[in-house]
């Protein structure tokens, strides 16, 4: 942030300019640490907005419904990418598993998830045309891809020289129906891992080398497999079990990682660094760390290697926007794409609510952003450049597109040559919403579809989306600077006028009022382009905390690059 002062006869007059955003959304408890760093780069309110690695904030992307996916139950989305060019949506339901490429249902196989509580907790990974799901009542399964888009086959896996355990009766199979299966699985090494079953939670199971579903652990040869328990003070249940730089494990109270970088009978060992404790969700990998959910659901936390300590640390990276998340039921990351260079992290918590990190820790970038909608997001996963979400509305499961060109959620986008009704396509629960309209470039009136799902415009166009609508607010941290008599953080002053500097932007409204981007000359009989350049405003009023408030409700485009305030004290 950078502040210069003006003397105007006995009035001191300031510019406080913001031009970086990348500290995110942070909680209004931070309000009175005005001497953080952060605090200068931040917001208390960024919704509906995503952080640049150049420092603006963007209008967020709209939705796009995906074709015939009206799910009307629970369910979880899962990636499956074979090819850069073979990628796939996997939606796995109570009894079913549906599988989506580029937006349209390919196959649908049986499921023996039957429950809820068995699609909320069953763990998978892939290798190369095979996923392999396991679940602690459920004897672990294959989905394999055969020859075509719509070949697919679910099938349980046949684990031979499952290794035995006495539970107090003698000798017996670690993994059955009466014991139960295993919790949790990667790839790591050459071997198949298993980290914990239904009765030994604590347990993580290494397959032969290169025999996947071989666990003969034989005379502890270096290829044979490994039975290894977790040797800790306590017994906690392994929640997660990752394969990075090292193999890592993530138990319910405490962080573990195996220090040998070839993994064998003779040399395993497992070092707790951390002892926060996991929940079961999935841990990911982005920007050189490794991602899991705290045991209470509230905290990201981010296990990475810091040379100082000779050791992993778990640092928190919810800490200054904890406000934001209650309890964390989900987690994805989109690696950069052709529309932003940087990293993404997607939570979805039991509220309904999506937050959104971006994070570039080379650009010393780490801030968070939350997405609201009108419904509640449930799930997500990141298929390729591709992410999608699972959402209600009204009671009614949907899946939807992130659509970088759309700026609506649940919408539709038809082209062609001056036609004037659009069909939305919509289910019996959505068609009774009003919808946002925008034909070539401009908003029209909100619109209902009728009882067909169609909406009629107000005028032909050639290009229209429509969908539900949804509001874009920032707001700054409380203003901050130094006058004569100190810092100004709690004495009043007032904002005389506030400018933006925007790029590509129509419609966005500082305070209430309606900026205005005019590029000359004015063509009268067409949709005014985006502006570039600088919008300014003038307020009046003095108080104690004054910060600015830039909103967005028409679904148009909105870059935000500096917000400069002249103020008075």
């Amino acid at each position: 942030m950078t502040v210069h002062l003006l003397l105007f006869g006995g009035s001191m007059r300031t510019k406080v300019l913001q031009t970086n955003f990348t500290g995110g959304e942070i909680s209004e408890t931070l309000a009175g640490r005005t001497e953080l760093e952060k605090y200068y780069k931040s917001c208390s309110a960024a919704e509906n907005v995503v952080i640049m690695p150049h420092g603006g904030l963007k209008r967020r992307p709209g939705m796009s419904r995906v074709t015939g996916s009206y799910i009307n139950k629970y369910c979880r989305l899962e990636s499956f990418e074979f090819s850069i060019t073979q990628r796939y949506l996997i939606i796995v339901a109570t009894d079913l598993i549906h599988i989506y490429k580029d937006g349209a249902q390919v196959a649908t196989v049986t499921s023996p998830y039957t429950t809820t509580a068995m699609v909320d907790s069953f763990d998978m990974v892939q290798s190369a045309d095979t996923m392999i799901f396991v679940q602690e009542d459920v004897q672990p399964q294959k989905l394999v891809r055969g020859a075509t888009d719509a070949s697919w086959t679910l099938s349980a896996i046949t684990l031979t020289n499952i290794p035995t355990y006495n539970f107090g009766s003698g000798a017996e199979a670690v993994w059955s129906v009466t014991r139960g299966w295993p919790r949790t699985c990667t790839f790591h090494g050459g071997r198949l891992w298993f980290g914990g079953s239904k009765s030994k939670i604590s347990t993580a199971w290494g397959s032969v080398v290169n025999d996947f579903f071989n666990f003969n652990v034989g005379t502890g040869l270096a290829d044979e497999a490994l039975f290894d328990t977790l040797d800790t003070d306590q017994y906690n249940a392994i929640q997660g079990i990752y394969s990075g730089r090292n193999l890592q494990i993530f138990t319910s109270g405490g962080e573990f990682y195996n220090p040998s970088k070839v993994i064998t009978p003779s040399d395993s060992s497992w070092l707790m660094q951390t002892n926060y404790g996991a929940k079961r969700i999935r841990p990911v990998s982005v920007d050189g760390s490794t991602l899991y959910v705290s045991r209470n659901g509230r905290a990201l936390r981010q296990f990475l290697y810091n040379f100082n300590e000779d050791a992993f640390v778990s640092v928190n990276a919810l800490l200054m926007s904890e406000h934001l998340v209650t309890n964390i039921r989900t987690v994805d990351v989109q690696k950069g794409t052709l529309d932003n260079i940087s990293d993404f992290v997607y939570v979805i918590d039991d509220n309904g609510n999506c937050l959104v990190l971006n994070t570039m820790r080379s650009e010393d970038i780490l801030g968070w952003t939350h997405w609201t909608t009108q419904g509640l997001f449930k799930d997500c996963a990141v298929v390729g450049d591709d992410v999608y979400f699972l959402v209600t509305r009204d009671g009614t499961y949907y899946i939807e597109k992130l659509n970088t060109a759309t700026y609506t959620d649940h919408n539709t986008v038809k082209t062609g040559t001056a036609f004037t009704t659009v069909e939305t396509l919509e289910e019996s629960p959505m068609k009774l919403k009003v919808h946002k309209v925008v034909s070539d470039g401009a908003v029209q009136l909100d619109a209902t579809p009728n009882g067909s799902g169609v909406i009629t415009l107000t005028r032909p166009a050639n290009y229209c989306e429509v969908g539900l609508g949804y509001t874009v607010t920032i707001t700054t941290m409380p203003i901050n600077f130094q006058d004569r008599e100190g810092m100004t953080v709690n004495s009043k002053k007032r904002v005389l006028k506030t400018r933006l500097r925007v790029y590509n932007t129509k419609g966005a409204i500082v305070e209430g009022e309606l900026m205005q981007g005019r590029k000359f000359p004015i063509v009268l009989n067409s949709n005014p382009d985006p502006y570039t350049g600088v919008l300014e405003i003038s307020h009046l009023g003095f108080s104690e905390i004054n910060s600015v408030t830039v909103t967005q409700a028409d679904p148009l485009p909105c870059h935000i690059l500096q917000i400069e305030s002249e103020c008075e004290s």
